[in-house]
């Protein structure tokens, strides 16, 4: 993660530097300025959108799920939990194969495992999928959260 957010800025950055001495050289015309301004305003974004962590918040009686620039909500969305019963981790194993034109030999997978942390109602019908993560006590500490802070039990299935 770390080593796309470094390419991202040397890429960010060359295409800045490209882009300001084209424009030195044209002289800096109506066009060309506003090609740069809508460079910079998107490099901006996309950069604030590398360093984004998504987590758990509660605030005024409210679960919501979180899109945090450091400790700053960016982004919050409400979740749902009038019809949730349980929270659960479900385990997904994941698996990715790798192109038979730039591997040397041909069948080579990669198998993970995504632990998704969700709302089941009190049948277990329905489930509503919170968020995904990678590692099994990040997905507790979540559904321990949610447990903590509304009604709903958390359930090892």
């Amino acid at each position: 993660m770390d080593r796309n957010r470094l390419m991202f800025k040397l890429f960010s950055m060359g295409l800045f530097l490209f882009l300001t001495t084209v424009n030195i050289k044209m002289g800096f015309t109506p066009l060309s300025t506003f090609v740069y301004i809508l460079f910079l305003i998107i490099c901006i974004f996309l950069q604030i959108q590398t360093y984004l962590y998504i987590g758990l918040a509660f605030k005024n009686e409210k679960l919501y799920k979180c899109h945090f620039l450091g400790k700053d909500i960016f982004y919050k969305k409400e979740l749902n939990t009038k019809n949730a019963h349980d929270v659960v981790i479900l385990r997904f194993k994941m698996r990715q194969s790798t192109n038979r034109r730039f591997s040397p030999s041909a069948g080579i997978n990669f198998k993970y495992y995504i632990y998704e942390v969700h709302l089941l109602n009190k049948k277990h019908n329905n489930r509503n999928r919170i968020m995904s993560l990678d590692n099994p006590e990040s997905a507790i500490s979540a559904a321990n959260f949610i447990e903590q802070h509304t009604i709903l039990f958390y359930t090892n299935l």
